[in-house]
């Protein structure tokens, strides 16, 4: 059976703090400092941005749903494939389209798991946003013509390298 568990970055924070022995803080730290502003030190302070750096859920989820695993189950199979979504993100910076696609996306998805709907992705099909089940996405191929112009073109705009192979 396969099974799929997205984590929002920054979930958890405190439950992981407690579990790797983190939320012991300094007595002066506590009376002088908000929590939340110890909590974002101990993960890792801030960002360029300005924005708060979390403990990595990911990680530590696969690392925690594994141990259960071959505690609960010596004997069986058990495979956690993590995919840290900034390895998928591309080279350039978003603009206000992919802002709007990205809202349109995740609130169809949402609405589609709020309403019971497992085992689909959501997205445009024909200027309407729709619920795709996943066989159906697996099954399609899409083939790209990689000596194509119009590859080469996004390879540009996304900074991306030629992973061909030369022979």
């Amino acid at each position: 059976m396969d099974m799929q568990c997205l984590v929002a970055e920054g979930a958890g924070q405190d439950y992981m703090r407690r579990r790797m022995g983190m939320d012991r803080i300094n007595e002066d730290d506590a009376q002088n400092q908000k929590q939340e502003d110890i909590s974002i030190r101990a993960a890792g302070g801030r960002d360029e941005s300005g924005n708060p750096v979390f403990l990595d859920v990911g990680q530590w989820l696969k690392s925690e749903l594994n141990k259960w695993w071959r505690r609960e189950h010596p004997n069986e199979l058990f495979t956690v494939k993590y995919i840290d979504p900034t390895y998928m993100i591309r080279a350039v910076p978003a603009n206000a389209t992919d802002n709007l696609y990205c809202t349109l996306v995740v609130h169809s998805a949402i609405h589609g798991v709020m309403a019971g709907y497992t085992g689909f992705v959501s997205g445009p099909v024909n200027g309407n946003y729709a619920y795709i089940p996943l066989e159906e996405v697996a099954k399609a191929k899409n083939e790209v013509d990689t000596r194509d112009h119009k590859w080469a073109w996004v390879r540009s705009v996304t900074n991306q390298p030629d992973f061909q192979t030369k022979s």
